[in-house]
């Protein structure tokens, strides 16, 4: 154990309430670790449960209370020898925690889809930024001065030169290597239409401009002109304001009368009019990747499927990364260029007693990519 027998965390007590809470520094056994968070961010996934107090993730739930937060970046200050060999890290090193924590037995864990293990802990769901507190010891999230490394943790070592407060953008980066480059298979040449500007959605520009799209269509609304104009900045090639604008008539315009090979939604929010804008802004033969639960009624049927089938699209949806793209995605973030182009996303970034206002700047629109910068500096100017 550290010197410090308790540490701070940011714990989510109910409906947009969040508290800072002292809670005990566990023992570290030999096969696990303790990291000294530096930063971690604020995903768009975290917002629903933060908005509600928990409630479901997918096949899984956050209860409360809870540590949320599994965008995280830290330095590793205690670990277990039996750890040490396995994760091939010591005390000092700077790692990426993933947040899933597969027990690598099942049926989905064999097949490398982590976010459907089933595994559970004291009859709870076991992940990073999830698992309430009240599951031992406690710190399973990000937004706190120290997260426990579970044996089944996922860790990569990383660059000590990228500052800390732009490495919580390694899963949104990765979500777009792998829906770019390998559930989409964007080709050299191809249209690409990415629907939402938000950080997801602002590193697929990125990742299509690096692999040869020839044109990039982002939509995003026109509160989203600062999103939208940085979508110019990385790559893209037309913008459209769907509030405004007809989104499919631009992309075919945009292509010669032919659509969008590929189109990505990353948009949110229970409407299904993304999800007809997509069949009908992709091409004949295209291909559409859904990553949102748009539970709407609001669409008929008939406006989805008679599309899909009379332009033969594959539709596919997908819940998180591959495996690879993870790897890809950290070696971008070591590039300086990559890391200073990511870094224009990476607003606010406040500290451990600011959660909730980050929290709260995501939900009103001011953050792009909101993060928590813990034991690392702040960037000027924030704070």
């Amino acid at each position: 154990m550290t010197d410090a027998a308790v540490t701070n965390a940011a714990v989510l007590v109910g409906p947009r309430t969040i508290q800072i809470r002292e809670l005990p520094l566990p023992d570290i056994g030999p096969d696990a670790g303790l990291l000294s968070v530096e930063a971690a961010g604020v995903c768009g996934s975290d917002i629903e449960p933060y908005l509600r107090g928990g409630g479901p993730m997918g096949t899984r739930r956050i209860e409360t209370p809870v540590v949320l937060g599994h965008e995280v970046v830290g330095r590793v200050v205690e670990i277990g020898d039996d750890a040490r060999r396995r994760w091939g890290v010591a005390p000092g090193d700077r790692v990426l925690v993933e947040r899933w924590l597969p027990c690598g037995a099942c049926a989905a864990c064999r097949a490398a889809a982590f976010p459907q293990c089933e595994r559970t802990l004291d009859g709870h769901d076991l992940f990073y930024g999830g698992t309430p507190t009240t599951v031992y010891p406690g710190l399973w999230g990000g937004f706190a001065e120290h997260m426990y490394l579970h044996p089944d943790a996922i860790v990569h070592k990383v660059s000590n030169d990228t500052p800390a407060h732009i490495y919580p953008l390694f899963l949104p980066l990765a979500n777009a290597v792998s829906w770019i480059t390998l559930t989409g298979r964007l080709r050299l040449g191809e249209s690409v239409l990415i629907q939402g500007p938000g950080p997801v959605g602002l590193c697929c520009v990125l990742v299509a401009r690096a692999a040869g799209a020839a044109r990039i269509v982002v939509s995003g609304l026109a509160r989203d002109s600062e999103r939208l104009a940085l979508a110019r900045d990385f790559g893209a090639t037309d913008i459209v304001r769907a509030d405004i604008d007809d989104v499919a008539e631009v992309v075919r315009a945009a292509t010669g009368g032919e659509g969008a090979d590929l189109v990505i939604d990353v948009t949110a929010g229970t409407s299904l009019i993304p999800v007809r804008t997509a069949v009908a802004a992709a091409a004949r033969a295209g291909r559409v990747i859904l990553t949102s639960d748009h539970g709407g009624t609001d669409i008929a049927a008939a406006d989805l499927l008679t599309p899909v089938i009379a332009k033969t699209l594959t539709v596919t949806g997908v819940r998180s990364r591959h495996r690879e793209a993870v790897i890809t995605a950290i070696n971008l973030l070591d590039d300086p260029h990559w890391a200073a182009q990511l870094n224009k996303m990476c607003r606010p970034v406040l500290g451990l007693r600011q959660t909730q206002a980050a929290f709260e700047s995501v939900v009103s629109g001011d953050a792009l990519h909101a993060s928590i910068a813990i034991t690392a500096d702040t960037p000027e100017g924030e704070g």
